[in-house]
């Protein structure tokens, strides 16, 4: 085991929220960021139709079960993710890539014949580089992703509950939800790594769908994609240096 490694398991054997997820049966220690998001904004409550994207390994969803009371009233819980995880009971999952209109139309089925989602959820996340600038980059192309799931299936005065990584787009994105809903908080969950650059958009109240965000969603594909051109043709000159 590397030195790098060693370290890594000690922080994790010594953090409070991993033991605690152990003890009280969460698949991740993310569930008490959520939690805590909950405890703060009142969130969930009975009878709700939740969607949470990128569910794997099922913490967020294993919440949403819980504080919406599944079993015991009509709450539903949808969870979404490209990698199967095992099944969590009264929870429907969906495997797909929400990018994939398949996978949209799967959730919808789910969701039931015209009905639209209370509450979208998503802790989802891209592989981190420690790039500071690329890793943001890569977590607000999926932010749009969502906004662009959540345009299809959340009801109006439904919530938006979404990770990013504070950077020069978060004001942006803020900005944009502003337009969309009511009103529109950010929070670091005290679950949250000291380290972490992470913060929690919350929003309420969703006005409904506007101009689509799909061609802003393109262009910023498009613009990653330049980038990245970029630095393999840079990494390639400096090689043949």
């Amino acid at each position: 085991m590397t030195l790098l490694s060693q370290r890594w398991l000690d922080v994790r054997m010594h953090d409070m929220y991993v033991r605690r997820a152990q003890r009280d049966m969460y698949r991740s220690r993310a569930a008490y960021k959520l939690l805590q998001l909950d405890d703060r904004f009142s969130i969930f409550r009975k009878n709700q139709r939740v969607v949470d994207l990128g569910c794997y390994s099922g913490g967020w969803s294993q919440v949403a079960l819980k504080r919406t009371r599944v079993g015991e009233s009509d709450s539903v819980v949808i969870g979404v993710d490209k990698v199967r995880m095992d099944a969590l009971q009264l929870h429907t999952f969906v495997q797909g890539d929400i990018t994939e209109p398949s996978t949209i139309d799967a959730v919808k089925r789910a969701l039931g014949e015209n009905k639209k989602a209370h509450v979208l959820l998503s802790d989802m996340a891209p592989n981190v580089t420690g790039r500071r600038a690329d890793d943001h980059l890569e977590i607000t192309e999926l932010n749009m992703k969502t906004l662009d799931v959540m345009e299809s299936i959340l009801g109006v005065k439904g919530w938006l509950v979404m990770k990013t990584f504070f950077g020069p787009e978060t004001q942006k994105l803020r900005t944009f939800l502003e337009s969309r809903f009511y009103k529109v908080r950010a929070s670091r969950p005290h679950a949250t790594r000291p380290e972490s650059r992470e913060v929690y958009l919350i929003a309420s109240g969703y006005r409904g769908r506007g101009v689509s965000i799909a061609s802003e969603v393109n262009e910023r594909a498009r613009v990653r994609k330049r980038r990245m051109g970029a630095r393999a043709a840079t990494e390639g000159e400096n090689t043949a240096e």
